[in-house]
């Protein structure tokens, strides 16, 4: 009887270090499912300026070309090369470095 109620202590033992075990899981699964919610909300943001952006330098072009004024078309044009260096420095910035293998 007491070798029955040791072994029955021992697998509860090692149930509840099971439990703590899967629990801890849990919890890293949680924290990286949180990371990832951050990231991608940071994500939507650049990708929503982008789009803002294009969409702006877009507009002004046709309005310049409408306006057949070509300093106007030439301003833009200006713009939309320096708004390009900008994002092409900030994606080189901000991309992490390839893993090595």
């Amino acid at each position: 009887m007491n070798t029955l109620i040791v072994s029955l202590l021992a697998v509860n033992v090692i149930l509840v270090i099971l439990v703590l075990i899967v629990i801890t899981g849990v919890v890293k699964i949680m924290a990286a499912i949180d990371n990832l919610k951050t990231a991608l909300a940071k994500e939507t943001t650049v990708e929503q300026s982008v789009v803002l952006l294009l969409q702006t330098l877009s507009a002004d072009l046709k309005a310049a070309l409408a306006g057949g004024n070509d300093a106007d078309v030439q301003a833009v044009a200006d713009a939309m090369s320096a708004n390009a260096d900008s994002l092409s420095a900030a994606i080189v910035a901000n991309t992490p470095a390839a893993p090595s293998v």
